[in-house]
């Protein structure tokens, strides 16, 4: 059986927790341990933008990126490839409200003093009309040296780092 993650498999006696800030801790530790030594590790959550403000709480060092997607493509994404997810294209009103609720809080999140430092925003077609300046923008946030080999995509590997990457939208 293939695993998105299968190096995280041998790492799962790790997954303890009494809460979910033990949880979540615990997960990036496993990460940490199955992926090298990395200068930065974190994880991309989709529809968890409204826990922001308790992970920044919870995560005083955490740093967030709010990702907008054009909502041009959120809308069309389940039209694209209706056989992917049975029955998703009845859910368009319910995926843009998703989309209005992650920009909601986007806006209330960039207005708070105790949060507007921690997070980048991203927006989907900044990476796509200007991948150079988007990905300088991330390592200026992340106080990370920019390199043109991050523009390099043939060059991207997968979460295990055993092959290169292939993208994996729903879009592509």
């Amino acid at each position: 059986m293939q695993h998105e993650c299968s190096d995280l498999i041998e790492q799962l006696y790790l997954f303890r927790g009494r809460n979910y800030s033990e949880m979540f801790s615990a997960t990036l530790q496993m990460m940490a341990e199955s992926r090298g030594n990395h200068q930065l590790i974190g994880s991309k959550e989709v529809w968890i933008v409204d826990f922001v403000p308790a992970l920044a709480r919870t995560f005083p060092e955490a740093w967030f990126i709010l990702i907008i997607p054009d909502p041009r493509a959120v809308l069309a994404q389940p039209m694209k490839s209706p056989t992917r997810i049975p029955g998703q294209k009845n859910y368009l009103f319910t995926i843009l409200r998703h989309w209005r609720k992650i920009f909601a809080h986007t806006v209330e999140f960039l207005n708070r003093s105790d949060l507007r430092a921690r997070i980048h925003l991203l927006r989907c077609e900044d990476l796509i009309n200007e991948p150079e300046k988007t990905v300088n923008g991330f390592c200026k946030f992340f106080q990370v040296a920019s390199a043109a080999e991050m523009m390099e995509t043939s060059r991207f590997v997968s979460g295990n780092e055993e092959s290169i990457w292939e993208g994996n939208s729903s879009l592509s």
